[in-house]
């Protein structure tokens, strides 16, 4: 009789999806960090650790400038988005797959380049309090066109689509007019209402033109009518 033996294979993650800006470039520069300091365990490691730092300093950089600053607004957001996702593309698709390779199923290799292994909580660390592994809703666009009027658009980040996953019942919008610093907890934020297909609209006062706001969207739970799921806080400014 032919025996089998079953392999586990090792998948490496990132954990960068969910976080606020300042733990997303806490992370990151710790992942930057880690890596450029054992880069001869990841041979040949491209982009290089340098480059990415440098692409790091300068979201760190937008980010300062949009807070100090508050000028064009909407347009920094968006530059800050793509930032965003350019980091995410190059740590997440570029770098885990080297890493995984190159840890050949060592996962303290893996945690000391400062990545996570699928299924070991103890490197979920940055995440969200109840953050679902799967997918979570994301705030991809603001449009600020109307005056006084915010119109946003959240989408599913595993399916890029306006769906709810299975399991959500529908998705609460919280905001905070106002503030230099995003808050931490979105449950320290104002509930304004339910996303109808993806979509929600806000009206705003006189009083609040020239204010930032800051959004989070949350999944809830069909049955337990618990959060599940939470979105990268979004910023957008009132004219």
């Amino acid at each position: 009789m032919t025996q089998r033996r079953l392999i586990k294979k090792l998948i490496v993650t990132s954990n960068l999806q969910g976080l606020s800006a300042g733990r997303f470039l806490q992370r990151t520069k710790g992942i930057a960090t880690a890596v450029s300091a054992n880069v001869a365990m990841v041979t040949n490691i491209s982009p290089m650790p340098a480059a990415v730092s440098s692409m790091i300093e300068a979201l760190e950089l937008l980010h300062e400038g949009g807070i100090q600053m508050q000028i064009a607004q909407k347009e920094n957001t968006q530059l800050i988005e793509s930032k965003t996702n350019e980091i995410l593309d190059v740590i997440t698709s570029q770098w885990a797959p080297q890493v995984q390779t190159a840890a050949d199923g060592d996962i303290a290799k893996v945690k000391l380049l400062g990545f996570s292994v699928k299924g070991d909580n103890s490197s979920n660390i940055a995440m969200l309090t109840g953050r679902a592994e799967e997918s979570h809703p994301i705030i991809n666009n603001i449009d600020t066109n109307t005056h006084q009027q915010h119109t946003l658009g959240i989408i599913n980040s595993i399916t890029g689509t306006r769906k709810l996953p299975a399991d959500a019942k529908h998705t609460n919008v919280y905001m905070q007019v106002g503030g230099l610093t995003p808050p931490a907890d979105y449950k320290k934020m104002e509930y304004v209402g339910i996303a109808q297909k993806g979509k929600f609209v806000t009206d705003f006062d006189n009083a609040d033109i020239g204010k930032t706001v800051y959004y989070v969207a949350v999944y809830i739970d069909k049955i337990s009518l618990k959060a599940l799921e939470y979105s990268p806080i979004m910023t957008a400014m009132i004219n």
